[in-house]
Parts: structure tokens; sequence; C-alpha cells
């Protein structure tokens, strides 16, 4: 599994809270930095909806170049609840699949 984000914070907040996660800092502006098919699912939180129409549609087109044949993207944006037991009930399921 990995977690990207665009803050470092984030990620060595994230580093002790769980463990077998690849941690990358990246910007999904300037793109995804990883081969194609790479992911059986994509899942982004609150990220996809900050960005203008073009960068918006860049990020897609690599979301869909990372993303392996029949791969899922699952997302939630712009939302003030938090989905914290649906987001471990996808880990979880994610997990068994791919393993």
């Amino acid at each position: 599994m990995t977690a990207t984000d665009y803050s470092g914070q984030a990620l060595e907040s994230a580093k002790s809270k769980v463990d077998n996660v690849k941690f990358v800092n990246i910007d999904t502006a300037n793109g995804l930095p990883f081969p194609d098919e790479t992911f059986d699912v994509v899942y982004s939180h609150m990220a996809l909806h900050y960005f203008d129409k073009e960068t918006t549609r860049k990020v897609f087109e690599d979301i869909h170049r990372i993303l392996k044949s029949y791969g899922i993207l699952a997302t939630i944006t712009n939302t003030g609840e938090t989905y914290k037991d649906e987001i471990k009930t996808l880990v979880r399921y994610v997990g068994r699949k791919i393993k």
C-alpha cells in the first residue's frame, strides 16, 4: 500500500499510526510518479475538488494511467463529515483482495 500527501507533516503523522505503508510526498497536480498500471485501487479523501478544470482533467488522466485494468477509483470530496469507519472497512477489504 502506498499513501501520498502534499503535506510532509501529514505523512510524518501517519507514519506513526500504520505499518507496511510506503509514504510519498507529492503534489498531485504535478503528476503521479508511478509506473502505468501500478495500482488495483486509488483512493482519494478530500483532495480532488481543489483543482481547476484543466488540472482536474490531468489528475484524472494520471489516475487512469496508474490504475490496473478494471482498477477502482474511490473518492470522497467536499464533505463536512468524517468517514473513518468506511475508510477502515475499504482498506481491510482492499487489503484482502490484493494479497
